[in-house]
This record gives structure tokens, C-alpha cells and sequence, in this order.
């Protein structure tokens, strides 16, 4: 008791001292904090695997891409952006089939290292691992985590199935530059239709790859926070970037941003 009466006498105390310099008192604020340890107001630590500006690497740069995800990484082929515009070999997304029809996508769980693509270039059916060590590009863009990552994960499951792929394309193509990108946000009719899939809960998992980035930073292994330019002043996907009904999927002018984004956040020559 007596040690609580020293505190706001010393509160009370710090408070007159600052009315008779002129300061601005809050005696609520002081009282409540008085008691507690100053708030350390260093800045985090910026994380090493993030890409930062750079300047623009140009066409060529984004012509050495491997891209790799979900439906939100096959629309760079359907919406025509890249090099050979929809016959272009730098998508790399399993088709999976379901009721019928076939879906081109791929889902964050344990087995997404054993999913099957056709390789581009030969037509066989194999691992995006194994077509790592076939192809074994200079750059990849992996873009994972809205199908069941999002909705599903809680952060250990997630990052282990994440860990799972890095480790076999980092086995099989070890000189590939290996680039995470941030989920992509959604609308804000699709967070409200779709809870399991909200913008707080994309922007909690983005988090949790640029977890996996730092971590393999050794390995050659960046973060690209794409998201941050897709959003509008809400925090949600911009209306301009997706005409697509169910608010996940950009339309050609989000992916032409997205492009510039990476080239204009390259990885580094040195």
C-alpha cells in the first residue's frame, strides 16, 4: 500500500513539474503508466529477405521467372502478361480436377510438394521438384497460401507445409534465386462473403512467409511484400486490379502492376 501511495505522489509530482514548464499534462496517462516500465520505441529490426526498391530490371529480368501457386499465379498465362502471352512456358500450376472440371491451382498442405504439373517445355507430368531439376531456372516466383493456407493453417501447419517445398526445390535446383511472394489481398465483398478469407487473416499469413524467407535467407530465398500496392486506402484488393466476381483474382491491369512491382523490386546482383 505504501509503495502504491509513493507512486502517485511521484506521478502527481512529474505531472506539476510538467505544467510549470509548460508541458502538456494527461494525469490519467501518467498515473497509468507510472507504474510500468518506459515503452521502448527502437524500430523492429527491417528483415533481411525483404526486397526493397531497385531500379527497374526490365523485361529481360521478368523473361527469367519461374512462376509457382495457385489460381492467382495462373492468370499471368490466361490474362496473356508474359513473354508468349498465353502460350508461355513460365507458369508452373498443377490442374487439378474437381466435379468435372479442371482447376487450375494449387493448395498449401503437406502434400503440395507431391502435386503434378505438365512441364511446359517437355509435356511430362512431374513434381514442381522435379521439374526444378529439369528446368533449373535462374529465378522463381512462388506465390502460396490463399487455398487452405489461409482459411485452414494456424501458423506452425502452415509454415511446415511451406518448409516442405522449399526444401525439395532448394535439393533439386540449389542455384535457383527463390523469390516468396505475399499473398495477394481480396475485395471487401469477398471478406464479407468468405470470413474464412479476410484481408487480416492474408496479412497474419504474409507474415508468417516472410517468416519462411528470413529463414532460409542462406539458401538464397527473398520476400516480396506485393500485396501493400494492390490494396486501395481500405486495406483491400483495389477494384481496379480485379473484375472477377468473386474478388481474389486480378484482372490484366493488376497483373501488369504486379510485373512492375518485381521488376522494380529485383532481386540483388551481388
Amino acid at each position: 500500500f505504501v509503495c502504491i501511495i509513493e507512486l502517485v505522489v511521484l506521478a502527481l509530482l512529474k505531472a506539476r513539474l510538467q505544467e510549470l514548464e509548460g508541458l502538456p499534462v494527461d494525469t490519467d496517462q501518467s498515473l497509468a503508466t507510472s507504474s510500468t516500465r518506459p515503452a521502448d520505441t527502437t524500430a523492429p529490426p527491417a528483415n533481411p529477405a525483404y526486397l526493397g526498391p531497385t531500379e527497374d530490371y526490365g523485361q529481360e529480368y521478368i523473361d527469367k521467372i519461374i512462376f509457382v501457386g495457385d489460381s492467382t499465379t495462373y492468370h499471368l498465362l490466361s490474362t496473356g502478361v508474359l513473354n508468349g502471352g498465353r502460350d508461355t512456358k513460365q507458369v508452373w500450376v498443377p490442374i487439378a480436377e474437381e466435379g468435372g472440371n479442371k482447376l487450375p491451382t494449387l493448395s498449401l498442405d503437406i502434400d503440395t510438394v507431391k502435386q503434378q504439373i505438365t512441364h511446359p517445355r517437355t509435356g511430362e507430368k512431374m513434381t514442381i521438384p522435379e521439374a526444378a531439376a529439369v528446368e533449373k531456372p535462374e529465378y522463381m516466383v512462388i506465390t502460396l497460401g490463399i487455398n487452405n493456407g489461409v482459411p485452414c493453417l494456424g501458423e506452425d501447419e502452415f509454415k511446415r507445409c511451406y518448409r516442405k517445398l522449399l526444401d525439395a526445390i532448394i535439393s533439386a535446383s540449389p542455384d535457383t534465386k527463390i523469390i516468396l511472394q505475399s499473398i495477394f489481398p481480396v475485395t471487401s465483398k469477398c471478406s464479407q462473403e468468405k470470413p474464412s478469407i479476410t484481408n487480416e487473416k492474408i496479412d497474419r499469413a504474409n507474415v508468417w512467409v516472410a517468416d519462411l524467407a528470413s529463414e532460409y535467407k542462406e539458401y538464397g530465398v527473398r520476400y516480396l511484400d506485393t500485396n501493400s500496392i494492390l490494396k486501395d486506402e481500405t486495406g483491400c484488393l483495389n477494384p481496379v486490379y480485379t473484375d472477377d466476381r468473386d474478388g481474389i483474382h486480378l484482372n490484366k491491369a493488376g497483373y501488369e502492376a504486379v510485373l512492375r512491382f518485381i521488376r522494380t523490386h529485383g532481386y540483388p546482383e551481388s
